[in-house]
């Protein structure tokens, strides 16, 4: 019996209808985001343009120049967040990758070469210093911002990026506070079609120059990238971006929307028994393929022939996605669909002040009111001055005509000729005008924990600030450690599954020392990662002493309990006093 061939139409009817499926659920998800933090921000801060509202004050454009009110702006916000960001990045930061317990002594010796190609990659690949100044200035003006570690292959060699993000293109599950609790997560930006075709060559020659206007439009063109694929062989000529761009006389852009969604879609793979020799001794393997499959010792990649297939062991049920799903789209073309490359959500979230929410406050959403009490005082004070300096002439209509048009007293102000001017004296400057500017600094100097060094008298003082400084940095550290670890896992998950060939690195420009790296000889290694700011807390002498006292006094009431002897208790006192720098003579 002859088996009836599948009529192709119907075969492009039933991917037309799926991608279809995909797209209208990923759009309607998106709008639901983007509608969601519109809503937010309109309601916590009630400014529907709350990221150039507050980029406006960290660049000192508050009030606007205007000579004819002399409006003054001394703008205190940015360096208050320079300062707190260099303090930052003065702290030496540690990267540690520890070995697992059971881990052999092979296994360690590989860990500590993934250190090594790790640090090179951090400091001198992707030149983390630099990228995480451009985060935090974005974390203290917004309060939140993002890394977003990522990877292209070219000519089959592994080119890793890490791009700080604006939060405004990030558009998230508004159910969620966290990513860890988001069940999808959208990046959204405009992108040059020249750049989405060379990403995407096949599909992304489909995509028009469209911008998504607002939540509530419809989708205009109902026709999929399957369509347009299938027209193309009737000779339909995609959109030519430089007839565009000549009509314009600017790049034509897409709006480019990447989409990370947790998906519990699951299906059954078979698994089958593999067994080989390596390292004198013979092993057994459940694997889905005979490639990839690596001796569990010295981590050698198994030649397939020497492999042994013993048919299906047994039958699973996985999950398809097991690290979420990437769905890539723009202008409504379905770009992309496929389990996550990466290892989480790549979106890290990093924020200023935690309120619970999934923004977090900067720092110029908490100086503004002082900020502008400032500048209005100055202000003030600068119009005063500017009025009683260049005092107005009044002069008579036959005055203007003799052609008088200006003076060094200040404006002209005309009158009929015969009638009274009365003369008004301007206002002395306010008692304490500009004392009153330098009490709302110095609330803005206690609302961030930076104080003016230039105010200090003594050292007691400057060692008192120190410590209260470093104090308020502990907590931020600790929460952009934790981020950071998050950063690191994806760089090596990303090292060490798409670095498919043999590749030399120089790890010192200065003195070269070139290491030979694989980076998928480097899989399913056990550590854990260890990232730590090396701060050490300042401790005044008042503290010092004040503790010194409550160990005098525990040492004490344990040498009159005859818990410890009087040389035992010679012994601690000795050493307490040591630490406060006093020596003890016999």
């Amino acid at each position: 019996m002859a088996i009836k061939e599948i009529d192709p139409k119907i075969i492009r009817e039933q991917i037309q209808k799926e991608e279809r499926q995909i797209v209208d659920t990923v759009m309607e998800k998106f709008y639901i985001a983007k509608s969601a933090k519109e809503e937010f921000f309109n309601m916590e801060f009630g400014d529907k343009n709350f990221f150039d509202r507050l980029l406006s004050f960290y660049l000192g454009r508050q009030l606007g120049k205007n000579p004819k009110t002399t409006d003054v702006i001394l703008n205190n916000i940015t360096p208050i967040i320079q300062s707190a960001i260099s303090t930052i990045l003065e702290v030496p930061l540690s990267i540690e990758l520890i070995p697992g317990v059971n881990s052999t002594e092979q296994q360690i010796k590989q860990i500590k070469e993934l250190e090594i190609i790790l640090l090179f990659y951090w400091t001198q690949h992707l030149e983390m210093i630099k990228k995480i100044k451009e985060l935090l200035t974005k974390v203290k003006i917004w309060g939140t911002g993002f890394l977003y570690p990522h990877y292209n292959i070219e000519n089959n060699l592994l080119n890793i990026r890490m791009d700080v993000i604006n939060p405004e293109c990030i558009y998230p599950d508004p159910s969620c506070n966290e990513n860890s609790e988001a069940e999808f997560i959208f990046y959204c930006e405009p992108i040059p079609l020249t750049r989405i075709r060379r990403w995407y060559p096949e599909r992304g020659k489909f995509v028009k120059e469209e911008f998504i206007t607002s939540p509530s439009q419809k989708f205009k063109d109902k026709s999929s990238f399957v369509d347009i694929m299938y027209d193309s062989i009737h000779f339909l000529s995609p959109i030519s971006s430089e007839t565009k761009s000549q009509k314009r006389n600017k790049m034509p852009s897409a709006n480019l929307i990447f989409g990370f969604f947790r998906d519990d879609t699951k299906e059954e793979l078979a698994f089958y028994n593999y067994t080989f020799n390596c390292c004198n001794e013979r092993f057994s393997k459940k694997n889905t393929s005979i490639e990839n499959i690596r001796c569990p010792i010295c981590r050698r990649l198994i030649p397939i022939n020497q492999i042994i297939k013993d048919g299906i062991a047994e039958k699973q049920i996985i999950l398809k996605y097991p690290r979420g799903r990437m769905i890539v789209i723009a202008n409504e073309i379905l770009l992309d669909d496929r389990p996550n490359p990466y290892y989480d959500i790549p979106f890290i979230r990093f924020i200023n002040i935690n309120t619970t929410k999934y923004w977090g406050l900067g720092d110029v959403e908490y100086l503004i009111s002082e900020q502008i009490a400032i500048n209005k005082l100055l202000s003030m004070g600068m119009r005063i001055i500017k009025k009683t300096a260049d005092r107005p002439v009044f002069v008579d209509e036959n005055t203007l005509k003799e052609g008088i048009k200006s003076t060094d007293f200040g404006d002209i102000i005309e009158k009929l000729p015969g009638t009274h001017i009365q003369w008004m004296d301007m206002p002395p400057l306010p008692v304490g005008l500009f004392e009153m500017s330098q009490v709302f600094r110095a609330q803005m100097d206690n609302k961030t924990g930076l104080r003016d060094r230039s105010r200090i008298k003594t050292a007691t003082e400057a060692t008192l600030l120190d410590e209260e400084e470093q104090r308020r940095q502990v907590t931020l550290l600790g929460d952009i450690e934790k981020e950071l670890k998050k950063v690191i896992l994806h760089i090596l998950h990303i090292l060490t599954n798409y670095h498919t060939y043999t590749e030399q690195l120089a790890l010192d420009y200065k003195q070269p020392n070139m290491v030979i790296f694989k980076g998928i000889d480097y899989q399913n290694l056990l550590f854990n990662v260890n990232v730590r700011f090396q701060t050490e807390i300042v401790q005044s002498k008042m503290v010092k002493h004040k503790q010194a006292l409550e160990s005098l006094q525990t040492i004490i009431s344990l040498l009159n309990s005859t818990l410890i002897t009087q040389e035992e208790a010679r012994q601690l006192t000795k050493g307490l006093l040591k630490d406060l720098g006093i020596k003890l003579t016999d």
